[in-house]
């Protein structure tokens, strides 16, 4: 069908630059861990302000707070290396 032939000849080039892409990449290991990340925030009457929190493969990777008030700044706090604060 002359309709749909020009869609199905860029689905096979699609294809194959697809494949062409995937030839540098076959010699780098899989890489098979779990990261996940969740930022929440808050506003109340008693201003914005905020928690981050990660985790790597179930395990605690860093958890953190973001306040806004008096000045905004995030804290992190990373297992074995403790808290470390920046203002933005």
């Amino acid at each position: 069908d002359p309709k749909v032939a020009p869609l199905i000849a860029a689905r096979d080039i699609a294809n194959v630059a697809l494949e062409a892409a995937k030839l540098p990449l076959k010699d780098i290991p899989v890489i098979d861990h779990s990261f996940a990340g969740e930022i929440s925030a808050t506003i109340d009457i008693s201003g914005i302000y905020g928690t981050v929190n990660a985790t790597f493969d179930g395990y605690s990777a860093l958890s953190g707070d973001l306040s806004f008030d008096p000045e905004p700044k995030a804290c992190i706090k990373i297992p074995g290396f403790g808290e470390a604060c920046a203002a933005f």
